[in-house]
């Protein structure tokens, strides 16, 4: 009896441990699935991992690894771009292809910066992650030759900043860093400042930051050696640029300068709520702008609002200007003059001579054509008495 009750618990002996893998993957909420192909996975691969670039004489060896997500993948493309391409003597090599974990990118030019692009490609996807690296060629070197000066060494300026770039000297000497001195160039009435000192293990292009706009700096770069402790040096003067003004826009509500006509009191001015229908809220006599000062002046600012942007409306207040010309005609009695200003400023004139002429014609604040004064108004009677 003792025996029979043995061999059934046996069984699920056998059993437990497919049960308690199969109850893991449920409680952990785990899709279960096929992977295509022995040990890879179905799905875009991801880039691949732990890239590492080798720098040689002309060439840089990569290595990598596989997906990290398990992914298929059908072959590894490699491609190679200069950093900058204006200090490269040759073109890059074309792209490859590998199906192995490393290859040697031979043909580059030694000293010069490259990024290197490895795409882990499934063909079944027609594509895959990317991974990318940066390195540069290294040149066998002779330790007793004193280095010579970085050839083709610019300057490029930027906000606050500048960017060096150069290639390699010209001889076999070996460069163990680069070191570039910065200094200010003093002015007549500045005190010297001293100069500062950064040093970079690779060459190619870097960016020194944090520098003053407006002030011009002159920039030494040294292929240094550390056994024979010097290197020549070539320099390069540049200025950073300064941070675009920011705009600002001052409202004045409810007014305008008005129009001669309206000044001496021969028409009613339009209201603001009338010049902002006529479209007319971004005219030079409405919205002022003065580059020199980064500020704008915008009249009846309740209603036609006060935006920062200087180029904001200025094809609205074009067209609201060549419809004032085209409502002005001589029975107005606006001089030639003023038609050609306005023809001017519906062209997008923006000068102050263009400004003022719109502003001084009638048509610009009158609600209605303003009424003659003198010896025209004693022509106009006599017609109309002859007239009857």
């Amino acid at each position: 009896m003792a025996h029979r009750c043995c061999q059934r618990a046996a069984l699920p002996l056998k059993l437990a441990p497919s049960l308690l893998l199969l109850l893991l993957a449920v409680a952990a909420a785990q899709e279960i699935k096929l992977v295509a192909g022995p040990g890879c996975a179905d799905l875009p691969p991801s880039p691949p991992t732990e890239l590492k670039a080798v720098p040689g004489d002309g060439n840089v060896t990569l290595t990598f690894g596989r997906p990290s997500n398990g992914a298929c993948v059908s072959e590894y493309q490699v491609t190679v771009l200069p950093v900058d391409a204006s200090t490269t003597r040759s073109a890059p090599p074309p792209r490859q292809s590998t199906q192995q974990f490393s290859v040697t990118i031979a043909g580059l030019d030694n000293g010069q910066q490259y990024k290197f692009f490895v795409k882990a490609y499934a063909a079944k996807y027609r594509g895959g992650g990317e991974a990318q690296v940066v390195a540069a060629p290294i040149a066998a070197c002779d330790p007793s030759a004193l280095p010579l000066a970085p050839t083709a060494l610019r300057a490029t300026p930027g906000i606050a900043n500048v960017t060096l770039c150069w290639a390699p000297t010209a001889n076999g000497g070996c460069v163990d860093e680069w070191r570039v001195a910065i200094q200010a160039v003093q002015q007549s009435g500045q005190r010297a400042t001293p100069a500062a000192y950064k040093r970079y293990n690779q060459g190619g292009c870097v960016t020194i930051a944090e520098l003053a706009p407006g002030q011009l700096y002159t920039f030494s770069v040294q292929a240094y050696s550390a056994a024979l402790k010097s290197g020549a040096y070539a320099s390069v003067q540049a200025t950073p640029l300064a941070p675009p003004k920011q705009w600002r826009c001052v409202p004045v509500p409810g007014q305008y300068p008005l129009c001669d006509a309206a000044m001496a009191g021969r028409c009613a001015p339009l209201t603001c709520q009338q010049q902002l229908a006529k479209g007319q809220c971004s005219a030079p006599f409405m919205r002022a702008v003065d580059p020199a000062t980064a500020t704008i002046i915008q009249y009846c600012a309740d209603v036609c609002g006060c935006s920062a942007d200087p180029a904001a409306g200025t094809a609205t207040a074009a067209r609201a200007m060549s419809d004032a010309m085209a409502n002005t005609n001589a029975a107005d009695g606006t001089p030639t003059v003023a038609l050609r200003g306005l023809r001017a400023a519906a062209a997008g004139a923006t000068t102050q001579a263009s400004a003022a002429a719109v502003w001084a014609s009638p048509s610009g604040c009158c609600a209605a054509p303003p009424r003659s004064f003198g010896a025209d108004d004693g022509a106009e009677g006599d017609g109309a008495d002859s007239g009857l």
